[in-house]
């Protein structure tokens, strides 16, 4: 078997635009099925915070879509970065489970907003604001939380970061959600995405340039499209809805669930084929020695490397130079 080539294969479905196009018309349709169906459940914590997730997560996916097709590009970057956050927290929640407690900071952020509002505005306007109605409730959970904070039995939601290593998705956060606050911020490090050299002149790119960046517009979508599947597949086990339409869809897009590059759980053409032979059959099969010497990874790096700081910048690329001229 030649599994180069089978790699090869497959990347090059996985890459052909009319498939591409396909999964991602299917996979918003999917999503749009589930919200349709959504239901308001007062007596559940946990459907009140998925459904919220899922809900920004379909709204954003949907702008995301109407940016590219107008050449917004950076601007659907925000987006992307929006929509990794998502998952990254859901996949936080979830293997913390710790639903319950999300919901409740609700009630912590409300009370800094009316905080701010009470500070800022004439009373008479604020009373008339839906927080200034329910000012009573949110004092009193604050101060439950409080309590229950003193007492050990509650602990605030941590930062992304440290949710993303708890979740195990700490590569989805260096590569793609760390990487992308500098267009939330205007970083000046992003400045070389604006610009691009024509008759030995640099020029700005406009809003009417179609290959705006082309390489890095495709890997954006790449990532927007896996991470909006991986939400809507989360919302589905851990609330055990549309278990049938799902499979569906995974039975249809095999390739497109199995190749998951994305978060860095899988790293090599061997780890999409296990994942392959996995989604197919529901067997677990390990690495071995056979599959290590046809490895080829498409993900560098481990936990501990990402943890190493930039300023060990000069050794890492000595290291990668080398690498290079070895091939």
């Amino acid at each position: 078997m030649d599994k180069k080539a089978i790699s090869k294969s497959i990347i090059g479905l996985l890459n052909d635009p009319e498939y591409k196009s396909k999964v991602l018309n299917e996979t918003f349709k999917l999503c749009s099925e589930i919200v349709k169906d959504m239901e308001y459940n007062e007596d559940s914590t946990k459907t009140r915070v998925l459904n919220l997730l899922l809900l920004n997560a379909y709204r954003s996916f949907s702008s995301f879509i109407t940016l590219l097709e107008n050449n917004h590009f950076n601007d659907a970057f925000l987006l992307t970065r929006k929509i990794v956050e998502i998952l990254i927290r859901i996949e936080y929640l979830s293997t913390t489970n710790t639903f319950d407690n999300y919901y409740r900071e609700r009630s912590v952020e409300q009370a800094k907003m009316l905080h701010s509002l009470i500070n800022s505005h004439p009373i008479k306007h604020v009373s008339q604001t839906a927080l200034w109605r329910i000012r009573h409730n949110i004092i009193g959970e604050c101060k439950s939380i409080y309590n229950d904070q003193q007492s050990g039995r509650f602990e605030n939601t941590p930062k992304i970061e440290q949710m993303a290593e708890k979740a195990g998705m700490l590569v989805l956060y260096k590569k793609t959600y760390g990487a992308l606050s500098k267009f939330v911020h205007s970083n000046m490090s992003i400045e070389n995405f604006y610009l691009y050299k024509s008759d030995n002149k640099i020029h700005y790119f406009t809003e009417e340039v179609d290959n705006f960046n082309n390489g890095i517009v495709k890997g954006s979508i790449d990532d927007t499209l896996y991470c909006f599947y991986q939400i809507i597949a989360k919302y589905c086990s851990e609330l055990n809805v549309f278990n049938e339409r799902l499979e569906q869809f995974n039975n249809e897009f095999y390739l497109f669930v199995s190749m998951d590059l994305v978060t860095g759980r899988s790293k090599s053409n061997v780890d999409v084929g296990i994942s392959l032979i996995k989604h197919l059959t529901g067997i677990d099969i390990e690495k071995e020695d056979d599959d290590l010497e046809h490895e080829v990874m498409f993900v560098d790096g481990d936990e501990s490397a990402l943890k190493v700081s930039w300023t060990k910048l000069e050794a890492l690329v000595s290291q990668k130079e080398n690498e290079l001229e070895n091939l």
